[in-house]
């Protein structure tokens, strides 16, 4: 009871801490909270306004510039709020950019908080433009796009391989540069174009991977992987290979979002604040022993990483002052900041829903506001509690009672462990349902959503494609053709197809194909072709019937032995639009 009264105790503490700090700092909160909300909508409004005006490639700089603001607003508040909470010493912003947003770039890329550009990018671009910009925004950028059907167009190939490798020059030339001239603005800029080279790759070079390995399951050498991860799993047993997917599918996540996450942004704050923030060669000068680990280490990081010494040790170097700070204070930070996230998930999940449920003409409109409370009122206090903590750590006493007996100090992981175990189960499990869950449909059968009838039957496996004009085209895989149809009730509606075949993901053969949209009142009808690894024919096969910004439709395809191996023709009619009964 007693690790429970001092866990309560840190509790009120920051929340009083919390309170404390809004009045002092209330201005400049609400000023950069409304920059770093703006500055996100501006470069996905922005990417998406050039990609279909301009050229789609301009949206790779917009998303970047948008990034670097939103870091740029938030190290500010950070700093901000570490000054007015615990004082500090004072740094010039331009130097504490520099400094700082590469780790913060980190926690970014790590935690997804870059994924979200790309997710709302596409949400936008399908909502604004539902017809047209998985052609636009996103196949432009494909570097494989169209290539099977004009060879011409390896130079998009070229163009990426070239984009990713120009930019990955470009950042690391400036991070040398910062290092030897310790220039702020090459810090930034060596951030700068390190989020062009995660957009770069996101968008772009990442298809390029995909078409390798792709390429590289033809080989002897992935059967023979393939079958000894089936002999390793039946050696284990269902019942340890079981254990192995909960763990990865639910107590990591837990884990990271839950356990990680706020120790990780409270290095971040205390980094910000210049709390700790020593490279090796700076806690080497307070040595006088330079034979020790640290000396080696300092060789080891100037080798392999160079320029990440005074970056990132120091990140290193906050984590391990944050957990010698106390049991009670960790259990206390992951619990408060867990569930002021967990606040700002469900508002964005009511505020996206009631948005999304408005006229069109007003939820375009609206969209900005599906993620207003998280990214102001939410993350506000969480930066407040984020000062609230680093003011915590100045204080080495527990926030108890004077003259209160302390638990004893074994018996404190003991508790505060499990607790924060079972705060981040429930967490996990009372979060919204995640965007990518699909509906279930039938084979052979009509499913209607929003305003969409589709259906999918006849799936057909084959060796090769034979078209009505009688032409042939070969393949040293698989091909599966499943017809599809779609009636459309409203205007500006398309659909896509997917394919999952033993777990692996499949796009349509055809990119110039691979679609469904007519004017309401009438049915369209098509084939939709994957070219698959007959290994993967022999798992289970889902097509996805998929509607730009909405949930896709799964139908599951119950091949029989005898359907999986057939070698003959594989049927791609031309598409019929025809008046729906």
């Amino acid at each position: 009871m007693r690790v429970v009264r001092e866990l309560a105790a840190e509790i009120v503490s920051l929340g009083a801490h919390v309170v404390g700090l809004f009045p002092k700092v209330w201005m400049q909160l609400i000023t950069g909270l409304l920059v770093y909300w703006a500055s996100y909508y501006a470069a996905i409004l922005g990417a998406y306004e050039a990609a279909r005006w301009v050229n789609p490639w301009l949206q790779i700089p917009l998303l970047a510039a948008g990034l670097i603001v939103q870091l740029t607003a938030l190290v500010w508040l950070m700093r901000v709020i570490e000054k007015t909470a615990v004082g500090g010493k004072a740094e010039k912003m331009a130097a504490l950019l520099g400094r700082t947003l590469l780790p913060f770039l980190g926690i970014y890329s790590g935690f997804g908080f870059m994924d979200s550009y790309l997710t709302d990018l596409t949400d936008v671009g399908s909502l604004r433009m539902p017809t047209g910009w998985a052609s636009i925004g996103l196949a432009s950028l494909n570097p494989t796009y169209g290539l099977e059907e004009n060879p011409d167009n390896i130079w998009r190939v070229w163009a990426s391989i070239a984009a990713v490798a120009v930019v990955f020059a470009v950042w690391m030339a400036l991070d040398r540069g910062y290092v030897k001239w310790e220039k702020p603005w090459l810090g930034v800029a060596g951030t700068y174009f390190q989020a062009l080279f995660l957009f770069v790759v996101g968008l772009s070079g990442y298809r390029l991977w995909v078409v390798f390995v792709d390429w590289f399951d033809n080989f002897q050498v992935v059967a023979w992987w393939e079958h000894a991860v089936a002999a390793a799993q039946g050696f284990l047993g269902p019942g340890i290979t079981a254990a192995i997917d909960w763990v990865s599918a639910l107590v990591w996540p837990v884990v990271a979002d839950v356990l990680v996450q706020p120790i990780a942004w409270l290095a971040m704050a205390a980094l910000a604040g210049g709390a700790g923030a020593l490279s090796l060669e700076e806690r080497l000068r307070e040595r006088t022993d330079r034979t020790g680990w640290l000396n080696w280490l300092n060789i080891a990081a100037e080798a392999f990483f160079g320029n990440l010494d005074d970056k990132v040790f120091p990140f290193v170097h906050a984590v391990r002052r944050i957990l010698r700070t106390g049991w009670a204070f960790l259990g206390s930070l992951i619990v408060f900041f867990t569930l002021l996230g967990w606040i700002g998930h469900w508002a964005d999940e009511l505020s996206y829903r009631f948005v999304m449920s408005l006229p069109t003409s007003y939820y375009l409109a609206a969209y900005p506001l599906t993620s207003v409370f998280a990214q102001t009122v939410a993350l506000g206090a969480q930066l407040l509690l984020l000062g609230a903590a680093l003011r915590r750590m100045e204080d080495p006493q527990p926030a108890m009672a004077d003259g209160a007996r302390q638990a004893k100090a074994w018996l404190r992981p003991l508790v505060v462990i499990p607790v924060c175990v079972a705060f981040g189960v429930c967490y996990a499990w009372t979060l919204p349902a995640p965007e990518n869950d699909s509906i279930a449909g039938k084979l052979g059968e009509w499913t209607t959503l929003h305003g969409v009838s589709v259906m999918a039957s006849d799936p057909v496996v084959g060796g090769y494609l034979e078209s009505s004009s009688g032409s042939v085209t070969t393949t040293q895989r698989r091909f599966l053709s499943v017809a599809v149809a779609a009636e459309f009730q409203y205007a500006d509606r398309q659909v896509g197809f997917s394919l999952v075949a033993d777990g692996r993901h499949y796009e349509c053969w055809s990119t110039s194909r691979c679609a469904l949209a007519a004017q309401p009142g009438f049915l369209m009808a098509d084939h939709a072709v994957f070219e698959v690894a007959p290994a993967h024919l022999q798992g289970d096969i889902t097509l996805y019937i998929e509607m730009e910004g909405q949930i896709p439709i799964a139908v599951d395809l119950p091949l029989t032995a005898e359907q999986r191996a057939e070698t003959g023709a594989v049927p791609t009619s031309v598409y019929t639009i025809e008046v729906a009964p």
